[in-house]
């Protein structure tokens, strides 16, 4: 048992691992501005920080007693990163370089960062860990940037964990990731909506696998870069719309004549398949979980602000609310 600092903890993928760190044990601390409430943490037997990243003194006292961080904290996604370009870099990368450094300067044993497959880009084969970074985006630059940051930094027994494209129901559910959203336009629309012709790739992963993949960076001697997800969900688009209609066969797909997204990558697994991980959760798990929510309206329209991460920030901002970090 130790005693954990997540950060973004009651976030799409906070909350869920938080509750899974709990299950196995050990204490937690969530550190988070708590941009999009607090409601996913709720009852929850944790301790709560609230503070931003680019506050050293609120980093400090975040860290007091902590023998392990999971760094989770972060401006997430390319629109996001096109709304605050210069708050995404203050976070994202000089907010995880002081948050790493202070850790070390704590005595915390290990740090885990929360990267994206998105660093890979736009490639044709298949990337390993040792695949050079090839971002097509702020947000995929800042997480190289942070990556770089985090792996020097001695004492801490650095963890960098490259996650595929994340779907499935949380606590604090998002609807844009785009396989929760063509679930969600399958099961409100009875339309899967394909931008192109749906060509470019993704590896997916659910984000109960997601949680397991940071509990076992923290309770093993992993160290590094590790992608986490299954060769079994590299899907294009199109073939993850088609496994979607497998299980909502009542919905059409629709091809929509726009440009497609930049980013097409593949990812290999076998690093932290050798240590045991597999990834327990398809598309077909995911579409009940949701399809369930929302015929028993624990889940309202897909199109809320509350479930997009862009909208709420673009709210924020335009409020004059929003508060970096």
């Amino acid at each position: 048992m130790m005693k954990i600092l997540v950060t973004g903890g009651a976030g799409y993928i906070g909350s869920v691992l938080t509750r899974k760190l709990l299950d196995s044990g050990h204490m937690v601390r969530i550190f988070d501005n708590l941009t999009f409430g607090d409601g996913s943490i709720k009852g929850l037997d944790i301790e709560v920080v609230r503070g931003n990243l680019t506050n050293p003194e609120d980093i400090e006292r975040a860290m007091e007693g902590i023998e392990g961080v999971i760094h989770l904290a972060a401006i997430v996604g390319d629109p996001s990163g096109k709304l605050l370009p210069e708050e995404t870099v203050a976070v994202n990368y000089r907010g995880t370089k002081q948050l790493a450094e202070t850790a070390a300067s704590s005595g915390v044993k290990k740090f885990i960062l929360a990267s994206t497959c998105s660093v890979y880009g736009f490639r044709e084969g298949i990337c390993l860990e040792t695949t050079a970074p090839n971002p097509v985006s702020l947000y995929a630059e800042s997480k190289v940037s942070a990556e770089n940051a985090v792996l020097p930094v001695a004492g801490v027994s650095p963890v960098v964990l490259r996650l595929g494209t994340v779907f499935g129901l949380s606590p604090r559910m998002r609807f844009d990731l785009v396989a929760n959203l063509l679930i969600a336009k399958a099961l409100w629309d009875g339309k899967i909506t394909v931008y192109g012709r749906g060509r470019q790739f993704r590896p997916f992963i659910h984000v109960q696998d997601v949680a397991e993949a940071f509990r076992m960076a923290l309770e093993t001697e992993m160290r590094g870069i590790y992608n986490v997800g299954s060769d079994e969900l590299n899907y294009s688009v199109k073939r993850l719309a088609e496994k979607i209609r497998e299980s909502v066969p009542e919905a059409e797909i629709v091809f929509v004549a726009e440009k497609e997204d930049d980013r097409s990558y593949r990812a290999d697994f076998e690093k932290i398949r050798r240590l045991g991980f597999r990834a327990r959760h398809d598309i077909a798990y995911a579409v009940e979980e949701i399809r369930k929510m929302k015929e028993s309206g624990k889940i309202k329209h897909y199109s809320r602000n509350g479930y997009s991460n862009f909208k709420t920030l673009k709210k924020r901002v335009d409020n004059k609310e929003f508060n970096p970090g």
